[in-house]
């Protein structure tokens, strides 16, 4: 689903709503700023399981599908409440846990060194720990892979 939202002012109406789903309909609504607000908080909060904050720290809930045939962030298993990623190495010896930290920092511009494997060193699910970046930054990426930007 894609949400395009842009101000129209003036009356009670201060957005139009634009809903695609599937690239198959689109519907119009209008709205007001109170119920844009509620339906902005709705998109960021499809992320709660996925993504938390701990002091300065982000951690993020992914599984990974090592021995793949590329390297890439595949996209959000809502379900699983996931980030899917696939390696390329094998998981023996920590290369795929390697391959994931490196492939996090490189798509998303963050210092290798700031990435790790918190928990799951051994499991296909795991948490990866991101220090010094804003809960919002990270939101941000989430919603370009879910398609909501």
């Amino acid at each position: 689903m894609r949400v395009v939202c842009p101000p129209v002012g003036g009356g009670t109406v201060s957005h139009l709503l634009q809903i695609t789903s599937n690239n198959c309909f689109t519907t119009h609504l209008a709205i007001s700023s109170s119920t844009f607000c509620c339906i902005e908080a709705i998109m960021r909060d499809q992320f709660i399981g996925i993504i938390r904050e701990v002091g300065e720290d982000i951690f993020l809930a992914i599984e990974v599908q090592p021995a793949s045939k590329r390297n890439n962030i595949e996209g959000i298993n809502m379900w699983r409440k996931r980030l899917q990623i696939a390696v390329k190495s094998l998981p023996q010896k920590g290369a795929a846990n390697e391959e994931v930290c490196a492939l996090i920092s490189e798509k998303w511009g963050i210092s290798f060194s700031l990435v790790s494997i918190e928990r799951g060193h051994k499991s296909r699910q795991k948490t990866v720990r991101i220090k010094q970046i804003s809960l919002d930054e990270i939101t941000l990426h989430l919603e370009q892979l879910a398609g909501v930007n």
